[in-house]
């Protein structure tokens, strides 16, 4: 093992901390103190770790900093519970890196806030859905995800039909050996909830503007020196809602259900910020659209709080422009563009928000809840 320094010009910010992990596998441990990035490494990994990192900072850097614009907030609160206090309840409970389980009131609370997020669609008659969790492959690409955010990529494999092999299986697992024995993946667990969707729809006429919503599982690599915070998932469900039509149509309708959703915030009494977002690219060539979807709006994303200086990402009401629409050959009849946009509401993200404001004690949260779990 090595021990290196990589000096940066200036204190990395959040973002830019999570996805250093992922410049090399051959990063052991990392520890950030100020501008520097303190490092172990595998020996003789010294130059290529350092080569990785700098492409990776100085591409982060030369995106111009723009301060997030907050287009609506609530902080009032004075009191937060910790996530010690919150797994010490037994409501929440680790199942291993990246992975929780709620339990009694927690899961019930989960319902009722998705069944919340459902009565923001009333009087837009939307077209419900139930999707498989494997994705694949094909339409992984054509999404073209794998380009702009390959870091959350998780592939699904089977073991090989052979009887020789499988009779091995279990030695191998116990032994840490598993590799020889899978066949190429052709289905990934899909990093986005939509997906499915547009899978769908490829090469279809849709008669009119077009609303859907369904419960999906949703799966992302968040990299492996970040799953000490709760919120950082590789396994969640996410309340989806697609909208397809005209340039008006989906502009208006993010602005109305963002509408919708600042009253739901207020019944459910919680603080939050919501701003103009983007997403959190790790190849280089792809920093350049960080700006670009700031400039023009295209993200919104609401990020409730878990403490007095700490938020929880727990929705993004998304723009998508003819990406969708174009890769998959789907149109609204008589409409020239069609485009889409799409809203995710992270249910377990909620859950932890929530009880983070909250508590564990029932009798606490306000009556809009108390009421909604009988």
């Amino acid at each position: 093992m090595q021990q290196i320094v990589f000096h940066a010009e200036q204190v990395m910010d959040d973002e830019l901390r999570r996805i250093v992990g992922f410049a090399s596998e051959e990063i052991l441990s990392i520890r950030f103190v100020g501008k520097h990035i303190q490092l172990t490494v595998q020996d003789g990994a010294e130059v290529r770790v350092l080569d990785n990192i700098h492409k990776l900072v100085d591409a982060y850097n030369r995106v111009p900093f723009t301060e997030e614009e907050v287009l609506y907030a609530e902080t009032k609160k004075k009191q937060f519970y910790s996530e010690e206090e919150l797994l010490a309840s037994d409501l929440i409970s680790r199942c291993g890196e990246g992975l929780i389980s709620l339990n009694g009131v927690a899961a019930r609370l989960y319902q009722f806030l998705d069944e919340c997020f459902i009565r923001l669609l009333e009087g837009y008659h939307p077209q419900l859905r139930k999707f498989p969790v494997l994705l694949p492959l094909e339409t992984y690409a054509s999404t073209k995800y794998l380009t702009t955010s390959p870091q959350y990529a998780m592939f699904c494999c089977s073991v090989r039909e052979s009887i020789l092999e499988v009779n091995t299986l279990q030695k191998h697992v116990v032994e840490g050996n598993i590799t020889s024995l899978l066949t190429h993946p052709q289905y990934a667990f899909s990093p986005s909830a939509c997906f499915h969707l547009y899978e769908e729809l490829r090469g279809s006429t849709l008669p009119q503007n077009s609303v859907y919503t369904f419960r999906q599982n949703v799966f992302r690599n968040e990299g492996r020196f970040n799953w000490g915070e709760l919120e950082r998932l590789r396994d969640y469900t996410v309340r989806e809602i697609v909208f397809i039509g005209d340039e008006d149509y989906v502009y208006g309708f993010r602005e109305e259900l963002t509408g919708k959703l600042l009253s739901l915030l207020r019944q459910l009494g919680l603080d939050y910020e919501m701003k103009v977002g983007s997403d959190p690219f790790i190849i280089p060539e792809m920093q350049k659209y960080k700006a670009l979807q700031t400039r023009s709006k295209v993200k919104y994303e609401l990020k409730v709080a878990k403490g007095r200086a700490t938020a929880i990402a727990c929705a993004s009401l998304n723009l998508h422009g003819v990406s969708f629409a174009n890769s998959f050959g789907f149109e609204v009849l008589g409409t020239e563009p069609t485009v889409s946009g799409c809203v995710g509401f992270g249910l377990e993200r909620w859950v932890l928000a929530f009880l983070s404001q909250y508590g564990n004690d029932v009798a606490h949260w306000p009556d809009f809840v108390q009421q909604g779990l009988l």
